[in-house]
């Protein structure tokens, strides 16, 4: 089987281990504009996976230098 291209909202949240932990979160993220893009097929969401490395890669954090 080939590699997956598309994370349901589940598997996101699986990802993501707890940093969001309901899938309303990310229902609430889509309707304000927030969050990785998606793709919506009729009624299913779907999270491209490069979709979701770039905003987790967007949202990267360095530490501060001391």
């Amino acid at each position: 089987m080939a590699d997956k291209i598309y994370l349901t909202p589940q598997e996101l949240l699986e990802r993501w281990a707890g940093a969001v932990s309901h899938v309303q979160t990310l229902a609430n993220w889509r309707n304000a504009g927030r969050g990785p893009e998606y793709v919506k097929i009729e009624r299913k969401v779907l999270y491209p996976i490069k979709a979701v490395e770039e905003y987790e890669q967007a949202n990267l954090h360095r530490p501060l230098a001391i």
